[in-house]
């Protein structure tokens, strides 16, 4: 799944998952890591990837899912 919206979006799976991060009512920033330049750009284009309230759904479900898997929810 974060494979093909990431490729749908011609962009990486990090980068979906931070602008799905940057995108919870609860969150107000997002410290992320990086290991070199190529990373942390990457990261920073994860400011602008906008997502819609399909996708937003559809990555939400995911999560909760695997939050139940783990016994988080």
């Amino acid at each position: 799944l974060m494979n093909e919206l990431a490729n749908s979006k011609n962009t990486s799976v990090s980068q979906i998952a931070i602008a799905w991060l940057l995108h919870q009512d609860a969150l107000t920033s997002a410290i992320i890591g990086t290991q070199d330049e190529l990373h942390l750009k990457d990261n920073i284009a994860a400011a602008t990837l906008a997502l819609s309230p399909s996708e937003l759904e559809l990555l939400n479900t995911v999560s909760n899912r695997a939050l139940s898997v783990i016994g988080y929810n």
